[in-house]
C-alpha cells in the first residue's frame, strides 16, 4: 500500500483553482530529455568504436563500391638476399675445406689417387662397395675403410656435383680424390683378406687394372695426385671456391633460382580473396 502512495503523482488541492509552477508531468519529461540529449554524445562514441576494422577502412579498400581486395605480387628481387646469406654462410665454412687433411688425425693412412685413376675408380665403386658389403668374415680395418668412404662420399655430396671427379678446378675435386682413394684402398685389403668371396676381389682388382691400362688418362697428374689421406680426417670441399665455379654453382643455385620461380608463379595466380 506504501509504494502505490508515494508512487502516483501529488494530488491537487480542491477549490483552491489553477495550480501555481510547473506541472510534475511537464517537469519529469524535461528532465528525461535532458538526460537522453546528454547520453547521445556516449552513445554516438560506442557505436563508433564498436564497428569493425573493415569498415572504419572502407574507404581505403574501396569496400563501398563492392571491388576485390587484391594482395601486391612480392616482387622476385626479395629471393636475392637469400642467395646472398646462403654464399656467405658458404663462405663461413671454408676453414673445414681443403685444410682438412692438415690436421692431426688418428686412423689408418691411405695411398694417394692419380687424377687419371680417379675415373676408374669412379666407374667401379659401386661393385667395390657391393663386394665389401657380402664380404664375410670382416675385420677392424675392412670395417674402418668402409665407414670412411660412406662418411667421405657424404661430404663430398656423393659426387653429385659436376666436374668433381675430372675437373681438377672443382672445388669438390679434393674430397672425390679422398674417397676414391679409400675405395681403391678397401679393394686392395680384401684382396688380401680370406673368404669364399676371394675370387670375385681378384677378378675386380684384375678388370680395373686392365681398364687403367687401356684408358690413355690413368696416369694424368693434378695437384692432388700425391696427396695421402686418413681415415681419421674428412676432406669437406673448398666452399668458398664455388662461386668461381660455374658449373658448381649454377648447381647449388638451380634448386634455389627454381624454387623461387615456383613460389612467384603461385601468388601470381592464386584467385584473390574477396571481402564482402
Amino acid at each position: 500500500m506504501f509504494w502505490r502512495l508515494t508512487s502516483g503523482p501529488p494530488a491537487m488541492p480542491v477549490g483552491h483553482g489553477e495550480p501555481t509552477g510547473t506541472p510534475p508531468q511537464t517537469a519529469r519529461g524535461a528532465s528525461l530529455s535532458r538526460c537522453v540529449n546528454s547520453l547521445a554524445p556516449v552513445r554516438a562514441g560506442l557505436s563508433s568504436s564498436m564497428l569493425p576494422a573493415a569498415h572504419t577502412l572502407a574507404s581505403h579498400a574501396g569496400m563501398t563500391t563492392g571491388r576485390r581486395c587484391r594482395r601486391g605480387p612480392r616482387p622476385a628481387r626479395r629471393l636475392l638476399p637469400l642467395l646472398l646469406a646462403i654464399m656467405l654462410q658458404s663462405t663461413a665454412w671454408a676453414h673445414v675445406g681443403a685444410d682438412s687433411a692438415d690436421r692431426p688425425a688418428d686412423g689408418l693412412p691411405i695411398p694417394s689417387l692419380t687424377h687419371g685413376q680417379m675415373a676408374v675408380i669412379a666407374s667401379n665403386l659401386g661393385a667395390i662397395r657391393a663386394l665389401a658389403d657380402r664380404w664375410q668374415p670382416t675385420d677392424p680395418v675392412m670395417r674402418r675403410l668402409q665407414g670412411y668412404v660412406s662418411l667421405q662420399r657424404f661430404a663430398c655430396l656423393w659426387g653429385l656435383m659436376p666436374g668433381s671427379v675430372s675437373d681438377e678446378d672443382s672445388p669438390f675435386n679434393e674430397c672425390a680424390h679422398a674417397y676414391l682413394a679409400g675405395a681403391q684402398a678397401l679393394l686392395l685389403h680384401l684382396q688380401q683378406m680370406p673368404g669364399p668371396n676371394r675370387s670375385e676381389a681378384d677378378a675386380l682388382v684384375t678388370r680395373i687394372e686392365r681398364d687403367m691400362l687401356e684408358n690413355n688418362t690413368a696416369l694424368v697428374l693434378c695437384r692432388f695426385s700425391g696427396q695421402g689421406f686418413n681415415t681419421g680426417a674428412l676432406i669437406w670441399p673448398e666452399w668458398r671456391g664455388i662461386p668461381f665455379h660455374l658449373p658448381s654453382l649454377a648447381m647449388v643455385l638451380a634448386p634455389l633460382l627454381v624454387g623461387g620461380v615456383a613460389v612467384w608463379v603461385r601468388l601470381r595466380t592464386r584467385p584473390a580473396a574477396t571481402v564482402s
